[in-house]
């Protein structure tokens, strides 16, 4: 549990490190009541503060969600008067300091990281690990059953939905939905028109959060081996042959073998495939499959949850992950993968509006 105290006490003794000249004055403190850092509440808070010549007004929020970013960036923007604007939160991911970048807006994290640019000051640390990472098992709106009606949303970016039709789609229980909805409206994800319809306010920025909050090893078991293949579409064609409905109930490509039956960029070498069960012997004779962690060019997956499946496609005849799916799981995979995934992101749709 840490308090406001704690957060001011730690973003002062921050700023006195890294603006060692002049003393610091508190000028003014929205001081509410005590805040966890884990509340999935969004809680905003205001400190304006005078060190040396600068005149400084940061605003504090509880989680880094874009959402909470963004709500923190226009209220700044909206106030600022001659201080120099800084979002404060327990630590800054990759997505909301590109938020703050554009914005020109500064940054600071209670890790220890900060991005503070104005006139006779500059402050730039990053490369410091998270010191608020949530422990034990506490459930997220990315965790693998939730993620179905992210994904659910992110594939029907312009729909207005209600929680009837997330059930009856998602196959998830009522009351997960509304827990989960709830949660997405406090982080301002959806909204909520008068007849009870929700819909998508950003889906860039929920799908850049999922990324972020994205771990392929640990929402998935991972077989790591060798299969013998001249290249490795010569790989993709074996596995899709010999992964059948009798031996497998469900398989589905991901990774740059997906990348590169959608787009055909970026060559590769590691071929990664989902399968809904673990492979039983016979399937790895068939497969010629040795299970062989260094130097491995096959994955078999089996993932947590078959929402993965979701959105499946076939282009060539081989059958992938969605798009949105790929994406994700581009994230860890080896090789050219971060170049591939920007080039499959270039092709997500995500409910831009034309012209």
């Amino acid at each position: 549990m840490a308090r406001w105290e704690h957060v001011q006490e730690r973003i002062i003794e921050s700023l006195r490190i890294w603006i060692p000249n002049g003393d610091i004055e508190i000028s003014g403190s929205a001081l509410c009541r005590s805040i966890p850092f884990d509340d999935m509440d969004d809680v905003s808070l205001g400190l304006r503060l005078r060190i040396g010549k600068h005149r400084l007004y940061i605003h504090w929020k509880s989680t880094s969600s874009s959402a909470a970013i963004l709500h923190a960036i226009h209220f700044l923007k909206s106030d600022r008067e001659k201080d120099i604007p800084i979002v404060a939160v327990p630590f800054m991911g990759p997505t909301g300091k590109k938020l703050c970048e554009n914005e020109r807006i500064g940054w600071m994290d209670l890790s220890g990281n900060a991005l503070i640019h104005a006139p006779d000051l500059l402050v730039n640390i990053s490369g410091r690990p998270n010191k608020y990472v949530t422990r034990g098992r506490k459930s997220s709106v990315f965790a693998p059953k939730s993620s179905r009606i992210i994904r659910w949303m992110l594939m029907n970016p312009r729909a207005s939905f209600t929680n009837r039709q997330l059930v009856h789609d998602t196959g998830v229980d009522p009351g997960h939905i509304s827990r989960i909805l709830d949660r997405l409206l406090k982080s301002a994800y959806v909204s909520r028109s008068d007849t009870g319809k929700y819909s998508l306010h950003d889906p860039k920025l929920l799908l850049e959060d999922w990324r972020t909050a994205y771990d392929f090893f640990r929402q998935n078991e991972v077989i790591r081996g060798h299969i013998p293949a001249t290249s490795s579409e010569v790989l993709v064609k074996q596995l899709a042959d010999g992964l059948t409905p009798e031996n497998v109930p469900q398989f589905a490509f991901t990774g740059l073998a997906a990348a590169w039956q959608y787009i055909h960029w970026a060559t590769f070498r590691l071929v990664t495939v989902y399968l809904t069960s673990p492979p039983d012997p016979d399937l790895l004779r068939v497969l010629r499959f040795r299970e062989e962690p260094r130097g491995a060019n096959t994955w078999l997956v089996i993932p947590k949850d078959e929402g993965v499946f979701v959105g499946s496609e076939s282009p060539s005849g081989i059958r992938c992950v969605s798009r949105l799916q790929t994406y994700l799981d581009l994230k860890d995979q080896p090789e050219r993968s971060a170049e591939a995934a920007e080039e499959l992101y270039r092709t997500l749709d995500l409910g831009e509006k034309s012209g």
